[in-house]
């Protein structure tokens, strides 16, 4: 009888625990929603972030895309530039014959049909500190090219001296005993092409040595056609060794940006093929025929 007794006591409390469980499991399955948001931004929260993201990065924008605030003398040519397809822009050096300094100029007019004259924006740059010279240069340019400066289709200008960097002595190579040259010869390229950027849908560069070939810039543009089938930074105009490139406007202010970073550290040329690199060009494209000569 006793084993009987604890038998259905065993049973009971054993049934017991089975409600107890059962009514726990229960309360936990049909426990209500947690106060959690997992809803979406609406429209206007997404719309106030974004404008303030925004506001926060501008610096970024005005850092990396737009050009350098660099304070620019214009000696021939009026500050308020239109627009074209190409600005052409040309670093002039001293020269004991300012006629032979302006000898690209010339071959750029001479070799442009007027359909050529109405797309091009021609912006030289005097890259001298003797301010004689400059006057003289900039007197010759109004004298020969009045034409094209009155249709708004060239400029002159030069970047103020206290915009320069330290002009160290920096040797690039074991066979290079002097580089002052080639450091301001960076320093001038990167203010040009920085002046250059939102003047044009492309730009292209030069060293004032070149000259322009029959038709060129019909040439240039079905180079471009051509280079538009893929992806490209630079196409290179000229010869191996001469300074003659053309670039997308959009990457003129950080090239600008990454020659004046670098520009005691390499060439021209060097830089120029690294900035490319960076990007997704990893060599040379030269156009086949060139454009200069």
């Amino acid at each position: 009888m006793t084993g009987l007794y604890q038998y259905h006591c065993h049973r009971n409390v054993f049934l017991i625990l089975l409600i107890i469980i059962f009514f726990v499991l229960l309360k936990w399955h049909y426990l209500p929603d947690q106060d959690v948001d997992c809803k979406f931004l609406q429209d206007e929260q997404i719309t106030d972030f974004y404008r303030k993201w925004q506001d926060q990065t501008s610096f970024l924008k005005e850092a990396i895309y737009l050009p350098l605030q660099v304070p620019y003398r214009y000696l021939v040519g009026s500050s308020f530039l239109t627009k074209k397809c190409f600005a052409v822009g040309i670093r002039v050096k001293k020269n004991t014959d300012n006629v032979n300094s302006l000898a690209v100029i010339h071959s750029i007019f001479d070799e442009s049909s007027p359909i050529n004259l109405e797309e091009i924006l021609v912006i030289i740059y005097l890259a001298d500190a003797d301010n004689a010279w400059v006057l003289s240069i900039a007197e010759a340019i109004k004298t020969y090219f009045s034409i094209h400066i009155a249709a708004g289709r060239l400029v002159t200008i030069q970047a103020a001296k206290s915009a320069y960097p330290p002009l160290k002595q920096v040797d690039f190579n074991e066979n290079q005993e002097n580089s002052l040259p080639s450091v301001q010869e960076n320093v001038d390229f990167a203010f040009l092409i920085n002046f250059c950027s939102n003047l044009s849908k492309y730009v292209i560069i030069l060293e004032d040595s070149l000259r322009c070939t029959k038709n060129c810039f019909n040439r240039v543009k079905a180079h471009i056609a051509e280079m538009n089938k893929g992806q490209w930074v630079s196409l290179h105009l000229t010869y191996p060794g001469l300074v003659g490139k053309l670039y997308h406007n959009y990457d003129c202010s950080q090239l600008a940006r990454f020659l004046l970073l670098f520009y005691d550290k390499m060439s021209l040329p060097e830089l120029l093929l690294q900035f490319q690199r960076t990007r997704i060009q990893k060599k040379d494209i030269i156009a086949i025929p060139p454009a200069f000569w």
